[in-house]
C-alpha cells in the first residue's frame, strides 16, 4: 500500500481546477466550434512564453478637463451680440437674414452657425435690446423679424467703444511700437 506525502496532497489540493472542454457534449455547431477554438488556444498559451506584467501600482488619476474661463466665453459672446445689433441697426431682419449679412460684410471670414446665432438672439431678446415681430420671408415662408430697440442703439455704442478700446489694446500688443519698447 503506498502511502501519500502530505506536502504533496497540499500542493494537488492547491492547483486551480480547470474544467475540460469537451467533458459535456456541444448543443450545437457554434458551441462545438467555440470549445474547439478554446481549446486550441489553452495549447498554444502552454508553449509561449509568459511576459511579465507591467507593474503599476499606482491608481490611474482623472483630471478633470480644463474649463474656458467665463471671461473669453462672455467676450466670444458680447462680439457676436454686437455684431447681431449692428447688423439690425440699418432695419428688421429675420435669422437667417442675420447671419447671411454678417458673413458678407466679414467678405465670409465669419461665418455664423444657427447654434451661436438663435441663442444670442433670445439672449438679446431677455435683455430687452430687440424685438421680434411675424412676418413672411423673401421666399413667402413665416419668420420671425428681429428689430433693434432704442435701449439696444444705447448698447452698441457701448459694445462698440469697448471693442475699440480692446482692438487697439490687441493693435499695440501685435504690433509694437518701434521706440525700442518691447
Amino acid at each position: 500500500m503506498s502511502q501519500q506525502c502530505p506536502r504533496f496532497a497540499l500542493l494537488i489540493a492547491t492547483l486551480p481546477t480547470k474544467p475540460n472542454n469537451f467533458s459535456s457534449p456541444p448543443t450545437s455547431r457554434r458551441n462545438r466550434d467555440q470549445r474547439k477554438r478554446n481549446a486550441a488556444s489553452t495549447l498554444t498559451n502552454l508553449h509561449q512564453p509568459k511576459l511579465p506584467l507591467p507593474l503599476d501600482i499606482l491608481p490611474e488619476r482623472h483630471y478633470p478637463l480644463p474649463r474656458m474661463s467665463t471671461e473669453r466665453i462672455d467676450l466670444l459672446q458680447g462680439t457676436l451680440d454686437m455684431l447681431i445689433l449692428r447688423t439690425l441697426l440699418t432695419g428688421s431682419r429675420h435669422g437667417h437674414a442675420i447671419a447671411k449679412a454678417i458673413e458678407h460684410n466679414s467678405e465670409d471670414v465669419l461665418q455664423v452657425e444657427q447654434g451661436s446665432l438663435y441663442p444670442a438672439l433670445h439672449r438679446l431678446i431677455k435683455r430687452g435690446w430687440i424685438t421680434t415681430q411675424e412676418g413672411l420671408s423673401e421666399n413667402n415662408r413665416k419668420a420671425k423679424f428681429y428689430r433693434l430697440t432704442a435701449l439696444g442703439r444705447k448698447q452698441l455704442v457701448v459694445e462698440s467703444s469697448k471693442w475699440d478700446k480692446l482692438a487697439a489694446a490687441i493693435g499695440r500688443i501685435m504690433k509694437p511700437s518701434t521706440d525700442g519698447e518691447a
